[in-house]
């Protein structure tokens, strides 16, 4: 009897011993946290962000999304795109059109390494959008809400061609207009550092090669 408590008594400190140090071995693996999707102030599917003042582009989701998220976060909110392109440099672009209910491409999302950084409405998207941001607008709509662009950008369509698109980029808010001669075709949120632009300040760009994101 005796020997059977005392064999009993060896099995349970081993059980014992094996637990803290696996306890132990656990302790040591560095904890890492896992990442929480950021929020939003706006959502462009709820709120007429054209008639918000102060809003920037890093504060507004479309449809869950937001630029500054990762790809998985696209994802695992919209779905499998409808049309992957992949590009030199890690840049990608998801377009959305049947996965979001439409019948037409009304939204590209941008990647660069896997972070979102600059998500394109087009018109087809107007479906979701509400009040002013509907887009329904000129040129001359877009100087009259928001003032002189801080940058203007003339490039053609596509790679060889004599049509020019008008990109207008308004720094402080985040956000790009693409305009073919009046008409405005959609905009750009896109991320940025929301570093204050001089009062004023404009600057004019020509370039050769159309950038990824245009389509009409």
């Amino acid at each position: 009897m005796k020997k059977n408590l005392k064999i009993n008594f060896k099995i349970i400190l081993a059980v014992i011993i094996v637990l803290v140090l696996i306890s132990l071995v656990i302790s040591l693996i560095p904890y890492k946290a896992v990442p929480t999707k950021s929020t939003a102030k706006y959502e462009i599917t709820k709120d007429d962000i054209f008639s918000i003042s102060d809003f920037n582009g890093n504060d507004v989701s479309v449809m869950g999304i937001k630029v500054g998220d990762t790809v998985n976060d696209v994802i695992s909110t919209l779905g499998e795109p409808d049309l992957r392109s992949n590009y030199e440099n890690l840049v990608s672009n998801f377009e959305y059109s049947k996965a979001i209910g439409l019948k037409e491409t009304g939204l590209i999302v941008s990647l660069e390494a896997n972070i979102v950084t600059s998500i394109t409405i087009r018109k087809p998207f107007n479906k979701y959008l509400v009040g002013k941001t509907i887009i329904d607008y000129t040129k001359d709509n877009i100087y009259n809400i928001f003032g002189i662009p801080d940058k203007t950008i003339f490039t053609p369509i596509e790679e060889g061609s004599f049509v020019v698109i008008r990109l207008m980029r308004y720094s402080n808010k985040g956000i790009e207009f693409i305009i073919r001669k009046n008409e405005v075709l959609g905009f750009s949120l896109y991320l940025n550092d929301e570093t204050p632009v001089a009062p004023g300040t404009h600057e004019t760009e020509i370039v050769q090669s159309p950038p990824i994101l245009i389509k009409t």
